[in-house]
C-alpha cells in the first residue's frame, strides 16, 4: 500500500500513504473527476506545499459558506445534511451488496432521522416566536378571551411536544375541558341551592330546608339527622321562651327605672343594680356609686360657686368696681398669664382716657363754634342797628319831628337810651331811634324857639355818634372774642391733625382761654360794668323821680351783661371745663401705656 509500480511519469512514495492520497486527490481534481468544488477551493487544494495544510485551508473555507447557509435555513440544511447522509450509506450498502431488507432499514432510520430534523426545525422556529406568542396571550386574557388564551397556550404547547406524544396531549386537554365545564355546572348548580336555601329561610320554609338536606344524605344518615334537628326544635323553644320572659322582665325593669329617675327614687335603682350584679363585684359597684355621689356633689358646689361668681360680677358691673373686676378676672386666669392681662388692662384704660380726652375737647370745641357764630350774628345784627342809627342821624333835620307829647318823659327815656346805646347795650341800640323820634317830637311841640329844637336835634345826634362808637366798640369786641375763639378751635384742630396728644391740645386751649379770650371778654365786661356805674350815679343825681326806672335799665343792662358773662361760663368755667382741666391734665401727662391711669380716676 503506498506504492506505484515504478516506470516512467510514475510517483513513488514510499511508505507515506497521506501524501499517495493527497497525490490522488489531486490527479482527479486535475482530470475533472471531483465535481462539486468551487474554483476557489480547487485552488486552494491544487496550491504548492502541503497538502494536508491546504485541504485545511479548503475546508475552512467551505465553511464559511456551510455556515452561512444552516443560518439562512436551518430546516433545508438539516435535510440536505440527512440527504448526504444518506447518500453515503446508500453507496456503502450498494458496495456490500446488501438485500432489500438491509436497505429498508436504512431508509426507516432516514425518514426517522428526517421527522427529528423537521421536529428541531419547527421548535427552534417555535422558540423564536415563543416571547411574542406569550405576550398575545396575556392580552387575550387581560381582555377578557380567557378560552381563545387557554387555546393559543395549548397550540404553543403542541407545537414544543413531540408528534408521538400530541394525540396523548389532546385527550388530556379534551378531558381538561369536560372536567371544568362539569365544575362550572355544580358551581352553578350550587349558587342556585344556596339561594333556594336563602329564599326558604327567608320565607320560613324550614321543612322545605330540611327535606332538601334528607334527600341528599345518605339514607343510613336521616334517622340521626332527624333526631338531631328534633332536639334543636326543643332546644330553640326553650331558648325562645326564656328569650321572651327575659324580654318581658327587661321591660318591667326599664319602666321601673324610669318612674324611679322621674321620682328622684335613685335607692331603688342602686338596690336593682346592686341585685342584677355578681355577688363578687357588688362591693365595686357601691364604689362607683359612692364616686357618683362624690362628684354630683361635686358639681352641684360649683354650680352654685359659680352662680354666686356670676352674681357678683353683675353687681360689680352695676356699681362700676371695675378694680374688682379686674382683680377677679386676673385671679381666675393662670399665674403665667397674669403680666400678659395687666398690659391688657393697662392699653384700655390709656385707650379709655384718651377717648373721654377727645369726646372732652371734641364737645370744647362745638361749644366754641356755637359761641362763636352767637359773636358773629351778634355783631352783624349791631353793625346794622349802627347803620340805620348813622342814616338816622344823617336824615336830621328842622322837619323830622313828628307831633308828640311827654316833652320829659321822651327826655328822660332818650337820654337813659343814649347812655346805654353808648355803652353797648344792644336793646338800647335797638331802640335808640324809636326814643330819639319821640324825643324831637316832644322836644319840637315844647320847643319856645328854634334854636331850643336845635339843641335838641344836637343832643340826639351827639347821641347817635356815641351809640355808633357803643355799637363799634361792641362789635369789635365781638369780633375780637369770635376771633380768639376760632384760633383755639384752630389751635385745636391743627393739634388733632397732626396726631398730637390730648394733654397738648388741652394745655393749648387753656392757654388760649387764659392769654387771649377771658382776657378780651373780661376787659369789655369790666368797662361796661365801671361806665354803668358812673351812669348810675348820674343818673342818681339827675332825678330821683326816675329811680325806679333807671333801675330797671340798669337791671336790663346788668342782665345783658351777665349774658356775655354767661358766654364766657361756657367756654371757661374759671378753673374747669367739663372735665377739670388741671385734673385731667395732670391725669394725661402720668398716662402712659406703662403706668395707665384708669378711667375711673378722671373726673
Amino acid at each position: 500500500m503506498g506504492r506505484t509500480k515504478k516506470g516512467a511519469g510514475v510517483q513513488d512514495f514510499g511508505e507515506d500513504q497521506a501524501s499517495a492520497i493527497a497525490y490522488a486527490i489531486q490527479v482527479a481534481i486535475k482530470q475533472g473527476v471531483l465535481d462539486g468544488l468551487s474554483d476557489s477551493m480547487k485552488r486552494l487544494i491544487m496550491a504548492d506545499g502541503d497538502f494536508q495544510a491546504q485541504l485545511q485551508k479548503a475546508l475552512s473555507f467551505k465553511g464559511v459558506f456551510d455556515e452561512l447557509a444552516q443560518k439562512d435555513d436551518p430546516a433545508k440544511w438539516a435535510q440536505d445534511a440527512i440527504t448526504k447522509w444518506h447518500d453515503g450509506r446508500a453507496t456503502i450498502f450498494a458496495e456490500a451488496g446488501a438485500t432489500a431488507a438491509e436497505l429498508a432499514e436504512l431508509e426507516r432510520l432516514t425518514g426517522l432521522k428526517r421527522v427529528d430534523a423537521a421536529n428541531e426545525a419547527a421548535k427552534a422556529a417555535s422558540e423564536k416566536t415563543r416571547a411574542g406568542r406569550e405576550l398575545e396571550i396575556q392580552i387575550m386574557e387581560l381582555t377578557g378571551r380567557a378560552s381563545q388564551a387557554l387555546a393559543a397556550t395549548r397550540a404553543m404547547e403542541l407545537e414544543q411536544m413531540d408528534a408521538s406524544l400530541r394525540p396523548l396531549q389532546e385527550r388530556v386537554n379534551a378531558l381538561k375541558d369536560q372536567a371544568a365545564a362539569t365544575e362550572a355546572a355544580a358551581t352553578l348548580e350550587a349558587g342556585r341551592i344556596e339561594l333556594l336555601k336563602e329564599l326558604w329561610a327567608e320565607q320560613g320554609r324550614e321543612s322545605v330546608l330540611r327535606l332538601h338536606q334528607l334527600q341528599a344524605m345518605d339514607e343510613s344518615h336521616r334517622a340521626i339527622q332527624l333526631e338531631i334537628w328534633a332536639l334543636q326544635d326543643q332546644k330553640k323553644a326553650a331558648e325562645e321562651l326564656a328569650a321572651a320572659q327575659q324580654k318581658i322582665a327587661d321591660e318591667a325593669r326599664g319602666l321601673q327605672d324610669r318612674i324611679d329617675q322621674l321620682t328622684g327614687n335613685t335607692v331603688a335603682i342602686r338596690e336593682r343594680e346592686l341585685a342584677a350584679v355578681d355577688a363578687s363585684n357588688r362591693a365595686l359597684v357601691q364604689r362607683i356609686h359612692a364616686l357618683e355621689d362624690e362628684a354630683a356633689a361635686a358639681a352641684k358646689a360649683k354650680a352654685i360657686a359659680d352662680e354666686a361668681d356670676g352674681l357678683q360680677s353683675r353687681w360689680l358691673q352695676l356699681i362700676g368696681d371695675t378694680a374688682a373686676l379686674r382683680e377677679r378676672e386676673l385671679s381666675a386666669l393662670d399665674p403665667t398669664n397674669r403680666a400678659l392681662m395687666s398690659r391688657i388692662f393697662a392699653e384700655e384704660d390709656r385707650q379709655a382716657a384718651e377717648e373721654k380726652a377727645r369726646a372732652a375737647a371734641e364737645e370744647y370745641t362745638n361749644s366754641l363754634r356755637e359761641t362763636v357764630s352767637g359773636l358773629s350774628d351778634m355783631a352783624q345784627r349791631i353793625r346794622d342797628i349802627a347803620q340805620e342809627i348813622r342814616e338816622y342821624k344823617a336824615s336830621l333835620t328842622e322837619e323830622s319831628a313828628v307831633a308828640g307829647n311827654g316833652y320829659a318823659r321822651t327826655l328822660a327815656q332818650f337820654q337813659s337810651t343814649s347812655r346805654m346805646a353808648a355803652l353797648g347795650n344792644e336793646n338800647s341800640l335797638s331802640s335808640f331811634i324809636g326814643d330819639a323820634q319821640a324825643f324831637l317830637a316832644s322836644a319840637k311841640e315844647n320847643a319856645r324857639s328854634s334854636l331850643d329844637y336845635r339843641r335838641a336835634i344836637g343832643m340826639v345826634s351827639s347821641g347817635a355818634d356815641s351809640a355808633i362808637g357803643g355799637a363799634n366798640a361792641l362789635a369789635a369786641s365781638a369780633d375780637a372774642q369770635a376771633a380768639a375763639l376760632n384760633a383755639t378751635i384752630a389751635q385745636t384742630e391743627v393739634i388733632t391733625s397732626l396726631g398730637g396728644s390730648t394733654v397738648d391740645l388741652l394745655a393749648a386751649t387753656n392757654a388760649a382761654l387764659t392769654d387771649v379770650v377771658t382776657p378780651a371778654i373780661e376787659d369789655t365786661i369790666g368797662g361796661g360794668i365801671d361806665a354803668l356805674r358812673l351812669e348810675i350815679a348820674g343818673m342818681r343825681r339827675d332825678a330821683t323821680e326816675r329811680r325806679d326806672e333807671e333801675k330797671a335799665e340798669a337791671v336790663a343792662m346788668v342782665t345783658n351783661i351777665s349774658a356775655v358773662r354767661n358766654i364766657l361760663d361756657r367756654v371757661n368755667r374759671g378753673d374747669s371745663l367739663a372735665i377739670s382741666l388741671e385734673d385731667l391734665i395732670s391725669v394725661l401727662v402720668a398716662n402712659t401705656t406703662a403706668q395707665p391711669v384708669p378711667t375711673s380716676e378722671v373726673v
